[in-house]
């Protein structure tokens, strides 16, 4: 595996966890910028993402089905 899960290989839970984290945090530039200037509510939904993304990546074996799910987000954003 590659990647924050794939470095904790032997410590699965910390590399879900790391890569939730880094996921949410990622995400406070572009909530920074929300029109209530409020980015809490986008890392937090972030956060929940990642850790889905996490899971899917981990139990599918391939990040193909996460990035998938990442540009349907994306668009439902948008929307």
């Amino acid at each position: 595996a590659r990647g924050v899960p794939g470095t904790f290989s032997q410590k699965p839970v910390m590399g879900r966890g790391l890569a939730t984290l880094w996921f949410a945090l990622w995400h406070y530039a572009p909530g920074s910028i929300a029109p209530n200037g409020y980015p809490l509510g986008l890392m937090v939904g972030s956060g929940i993402m990642g850790a889905l993304f996490s899971f899917v990546s981990r139990h599918t074996g391939t990040i193909y089905w996460t990035i998938i799910i990442h540009t349907i987000g994306g668009f439902i954003m948008i929307l």
